[in-house]
């Protein structure tokens, strides 16, 4: 449980005492009107000074008598009186009770407004009485009388008295009906641009969710109105409001408190540097913070400044600070106290509030006190107070409903969500520092490496010319070989024979030197990133270059692949890569079956109906030279094409995947 009654007692100035603020600049002081009229009766009567004064009572009822004869001057000061009554948060039962009995008689006889504004005033007198229910029953006489066509200074009143019965419901612990009307003033205000208003409103819910220990909505709230009345330059309710947001931070033991508390006191020394009892109130809140840090000497010495003038101060909120300091300290330090009427007086205003967990504080004080006396009555009248206290606390927790203890689930696992991700966040700190230490490291060894490069290039690139001049070397004998056995006779069964393999010997040097020659060209040459090529007429070239395989084997080649496709790579390179791919789906195919290319995504696949790949082969397939297998009419391989395939990929976009399907055979994704 918290202070609340700090809360209450701060919305309920809000609200009684925002009724004044159209009126106005204060008059000089004078003891009595100076002209028999009834507006310099009312301005003498309006004057806060002259409220305080021992005739004050004895000039209103002498004036408010001799206009018994016109009721809506009598009506208007009874209207004046109540408004300054409420205004100094001071309840005037004469006031009240001769406004009551006069509605009674003369309400049908006066103007809807004059009912309205009266009917306005007794609410709000009752609610600074604390008979709330009452409060409530003239407020909603007030509302009747509301129409709408009423002008925007009655909607300010109609918007202040919804706040009003706001406090009221806080008050007899009807939160939702408190909730309800407050957010109807709210929407006035919000019509009205009251941005005063519209922070009396919201200090008020901030109340009402502290009354249900919703603690992020209360101060949720509390900020708002803060920052309007930081907004709006009233800095008399923006230090009330503060001292509501110490009061949650000090009962939650918040991290932000002591800070808070800080700041309280800077802004008290700019701010309100000639109202001691704004003084009185920092140094209170230094005192509680002393306390809780253990430094009780500065503690007691910020205490004895407070006790020299807090009998000249009639403000609750910083006698209950003070009290609420100094009973902190009386309980570490375990020897007594000298405070007891303090206390006493302390424990019926928590009673009258329903506020416990004070009132538990209060009388455990009072009880170790009555035992160092060796007064055992009293301190079993303290023992009892404190159980009735703390069952009071039980049952009121017992009450909450499923709605209010979900709240506080929701807060509770969002707090957990908070938590963990504080935790992730600095797992994630300590990642990118490990991060820009291996980048720093990597950096260090990439100029390193930049040396070794450079020579592996020069080696590569020697390496590709020594393939080019191998390639063109060993071409030139081939060809001549190949047209000598083309005039051997062929008559010759064993010449016909030893001829054709001899031929088909050459054929398979010739393709190899052929890819390497091509993939030499490829490598001197410059390479662009924005290449591309079109599929359908790589297709073609190669489908012409094995033209007599297919027609050898009397193969079907079916090509669905759209005219329009392009991969991202050079036309050259995709053509050794679709030769070998095609070639090898020719070799393992048996006659007269069907070879099959089409699109699949940005990429295309080659599918052949053959012998098929195991799974070993597969992965194997492009990484290593390994041996090839014969075809289907025993054509023979040497196993380099595809690992010069794999070879060629890198760095490329484009990837080949390899796979048997149920059907049979091998099929081919040539991807991008």
């Amino acid at each position: 449980m918290k202070n609340i009654f700090l809360l209450l007692s701060f919305v309920g100035l809000l609200v009684l005492g925002a009724c004044n603020k159209q009126k106005g600049t204060m008059l000089q002081d004078f003891e009595k009107p100076q002209e028999e009229k009834l507006d310099s009766i009312g301005e003498w009567l309006n004057s806060p000074d002259n409220y305080f004064k021992k005739n004050y009572h004895q000039v209103f009822f002498h004036y408010y008598n001799a206009q018994q004869g016109n009721i809506d001057s009598a009506a208007h000061l009874l209207e004046i009186g109540l408004a300054t009554a409420t205004y100094h948060f001071a309840y005037d039962s004469l006031l009240i009770s001769e406004a009551t009995s006069f509605m009674r008689q003369y309400a049908d006889r006066l103007p809807e407004t004059r009912v309205l504004m009266l009917y306005y005033h007794i609410g709000w007198g009752y609610s600074s009485d604390n008979n709330f229910d009452s409060s409530l029953v003239y407020c909603a006489k007030a509302n009747h009388k509301v129409t709408r066509t009423i002008s925007n200074d009655i909607k300010w009143y109609v918007a202040d008295n919804y706040n009003t019965m706001a406090y009221d419901y806080l008050c007899i612990s009807k939160l939702d009906s408190a909730i309800q009307t407050a957010l109807i003033g709210l929407q006035i205000y919000d019509e009205l641009g009251d941005k005063q208003g519209q922070g009396h409103i919201y200090a008020t819910l901030s109340s009402i969710y502290l009354n249900i220990e919703d603690f992020e909505e209360s101060l949720k709230y509390n900020h708002k109105a803060r920052s309007l009345y930081i907004e709006t330059g009233d800095s008399t309710n923006y230090f009330r409001c503060y001292q509501n947001y110490l009061d949650i931070l000090a009962d939650l033991n918040h991290a932000d408190f002591f800070t808070a508390i800080d700041t309280f006191v800077v802004f008290c020394n700019i701010w309100q540097t000639q109202d001691i009892k704004y003084q009185l109130e920092a140094k209170s809140w230094l005192a509680l913070k002393m306390v809780r840090e253990n430094k009780l000497a500065e503690a007691k010495v910020l205490l004895d400044s407070v006790e020299m003038f807090i009998n000249d101060i009639d403000d609750k909120i910083s006698f209950a600070t003070y009290a609420l300091s100094l009973a902190e300290y009386d309980f570490k330090k375990k020897q007594g106290t000298k405070h007891k009427a303090l206390y006493e007086s302390m424990i019926i205003e928590l009673k009258a509030e329903k506020q416990f967990s004070n009132q538990i504080l209060f009388s455990e004080i009072l009880k170790e006190n009555a035992l160092l006396e060796k007064d055992f009555e009293s301190a079993f009248k303290y023992q009892i107070a404190i159980q009735n206290a703390q069952d009071s606390i039980w049952r009121k927790d017992v009450r909450r409903n499923l709605k209010e203890l979900d709240k506080k689930y929701q807060i509770q696992q969002k707090e957990k969500q908070i938590e963990q991700q504080a935790v992730e966040a600095l797992k994630r700190n300590i990642f990118i520092a490990f991060l820009l230490v291996g980048l720093a490291t990597l950096f260090y060894f990439y100029h390193l490496l930049k040396k070794k490069n450079t020579i592996i290039s020069q080696q590569n690139e020697l390496n590709e010319h020594t393939i080019a001049i191998m390639s063109h070397d060993i071409k030139e004998p081939l060809i001549g070989v190949k047209l000598l056995l083309k005039k051997l006779n062929k008559e010759d069964p064993f010449v016909a024979q030893a001829s054709q393999s001899l031929e088909n010997q050459i054929n398979t040097v010739n393709s190899i030197l052929n890819n390497l020659l091509k993939m030499k060209k490829l490598a001197l040459s410059k390479k662009d990133t924005n290449i591309s090529a079109n599929v359908n007429e790589v297709l073609q070239n190669v489908l012409q270059e094995l033209s007599v395989a297919i027609q050898s084997k009397e193969l079907t080649l079916q090509n669905e692949v759209k005219e329009k496709l392009m991969l991202p790579i050079a036309p050259e390179k995709l053509q050794i890569i679709l030769h070998n791919l095609l070639a090898n789906a020719v070799k393992y195919s048996f006659s007269q079956q069907n070879i099959r290319i089409f699109q699949e995504g940005k990429g295309i696949c080659i599918q052949d109906f053959g012998v098929g790949l195991s799974h070993e082969q597969r992965s194997k397939l492009m990484r290593e030279v390994t041996a090839s297998q014969e075809g289907t009419k025993q054509e023979r391989g040497n196993g380099l094409g595809l690992f010069l395939v794999g070879a060629m990929l890198q760095g490329e976009q484009i990837r080949i995947v390899f796979d048997s399907p149920d059907v049979g055979g091998t099929l081919v994704r040539v991807l991008s």
